[in-house]
């Protein structure tokens, strides 16, 4: 499926640019800092803990790409970020969330339907988009611009179950902004719950 981006068309490396919307992690980007080695930015893996650090902007440099604070953050834990995997080999960012009784959505409108939102699977694949922003070092504050489009499966979520999220980077345009394309999936226990394609997320 081909996507049309009109405003924020992905532009060609210029001569001489060390930018490219697919260039290897070790490549500068537009507007980032100085990725030093051993630094968050070349961290293939993020525990709660650090993600809450990224939350409360003490994991990358300067910039407001990172995820919200709890309640509203989703992820417990990103077990994967590439720059170069994933479907388009565009980038790729693995997460899993651990579903318990004690959550805010369980205990709320929730208690005896206990599933988790799709609401919140698409908001968490958001989440991993502008993490993987901010990992490669781009600074602003991230906007959702598309929804995309989303199929649920009628599969029920039990508490204390596991979740695991993917985000599948289909390009990173820039131009007016930086704008990440991208596809996600939840499973749980192996079977797939959700899907959703084409969102866009930008920085502001």
């Amino acid at each position: 499926m081909n996507v049309a981006i009109q405003r924020d068309q992905v532009l060609p490396a210029k001569p001489g640019s060390d930018f490219h919307h697919n260039s290897p992690c070790d490549t500068p980007v537009p507007c980032g800092p100085d990725r030093v080695p051993g630094s968050a930015h070349y961290q293939n893996q993020f525990s709660k803990a650090e993600l809450l650090a990224c939350a409360s902007g003490k994991l990358f440099m300067d910039g407001c790409t990172h995820p919200p604070a709890p309640p509203l953050l989703l992820l417990d834990r990103v077990t994967n970020i590439q720059c170069d995997g994933g479907h388009y080999q565009h980038g790729i960012v693995s997460a899993e969330v651990d579903l318990d009784p004690q959550l805010w959505f369980f205990s709320s409108t929730l208690a005896r339907n206990p599933v988790l939102p799709g609401s919140l699977a698409i908001e968490a694949f958001w989440q991993m988009t502008a993490l993987f922003l901010g990992w490669r070092g781009y600074k602003g504050c991230s906007r959702v611009l598309d929804t995309g489009q989303s199929t649920f499966e009628p599969a029920p979520v039990s508490t204390h179950t596991t979740l695991t999220l993917e985000a599948h980077i289909r390009k990173v345009a820039y131009g007016k902004r930086i704008t990440a394309i991208a596809d996600g999936v939840v499973r749980v226990k192996g079977q797939t719950i959700l899907q959703s394609a084409n969102f866009k997320v930008a920085l502001t």
